[in-house]
């Protein structure tokens, strides 16, 4: 057995969003931005079930990009530990005080350009009465979008949990933001999957539903890309890797049956006429 590794004694960790949101309505209020709350505390509002509660220390607010400048201005002030987001916008950290938020425009042109999206998830939430401790949190349907534009395998799930198990969630509304801000193509520019023909029940037939047609097919991240129907695995004209024993007594196990099959016994044969639909 290989020798266990010795980790370090370290300290439970503890899950309180509180002084991330406080510190971000602190910076808003500064900067005197529009905001809406988005992320996994936006989850929570709208996941009744507490088991639907993966905890965090996070706090993410949808901003425009007119207002960075002064959220930058603020944060420089609070000495906090200011860091660019890839997908556009600011984190500020404060490790002494247990501070992580982001401030999200996403504007970023190699992750996607979402700021139409982002800006209409702040108006919707600015003219509805739902609210976290007073901050603005985004609908379902626009939190459900983002997600579905991210296309990380968690952000998928999240999708497909508040598809699911958001009661007043409107999913043509959703599919219209998909239409709408998503377009065609998700960020990545990867390959598009055809939906499905029987859309399966459950959450994932919530998703298929949601992306079928008129709505454009549903992409995914590049790693992460689906063949269509009939596609080989392996590029045209790339050779196989010679099989071993093992790997051909294997391959002729699960090879479909050709037109010569094995002889029946007297039982498999009674079954299989028994079953056999009836010809001309």
């Amino acid at each position: 057995m290989a020798a266990r590794r010795k980790a370090k004694p370290r300290p439970l960790p503890t899950f309180d969003p509180v002084p991330s949101a406080r510190f971000g309505l602190e910076i808003l209020d500064r900067s005197k931005s529009r905001r809406a709350l988005i992320g996994r505390v936006a989850m929570w509002y709208w996941l009744d079930d507490e088991a639907d509660h993966e905890y965090t220390n996070d706090v993410e607010f949808a901003v425009p990009q007119v207002s960075i400048p002064s959220i930058l201005e603020a944060l420089h002030q609070t000495g906090a530990e200011v860091s660019q987001l890839a997908i556009g916008g600011v984190n500020a950290r404060i490790s002494k005080q247990g501070v992580r938020t982001d401030f999200i425009d996403r504007s970023s042109e190699e992750w996607g350009n979402l700021q139409l999206l982002y800006l209409d998830a702040i108006r919707a939430a600015e003219a509805q009465d739902d609210r976290f401790e007073g901050i603005p949190v985004a609908p379902p349907e626009h939190l459900a979008a983002m997600k579905l534009a991210a296309g990380t395998d968690k952000d998928e799930r999240d999708a497909i949990r508040l598809l699911a198990k958001v009661k007043d969630l409107d999913v043509e509304a959703t599919r219209d933001l998909v239409r709408k801000f998503l377009g065609p193509r998700t960020p990545r520019q990867t390959r598009r999957v055809p939906p499905p023909r029987r859309p399966p029940t459950g959450p994932a037939g919530l998703q298929s539903e949601l992306l079928r047609r008129p709505t454009p097919a549903f992409t995914l991240t590049v790693g992460q890309q689906l063949r269509p129907t009939g596609q080989r695995c392996r590029p045209t004209g790339q050779r196989r890797r010679p099989m071993g024993p093992n790997q051909a007594e294997v391959g002729r196990r699960l090879r479909p049956m050709g037109p010569q099959r094995r002889p029946m016994g007297p039982n498999r044969a009674r079954v299989g006429r028994r079953l056999r639909a009836v010809g001309p």
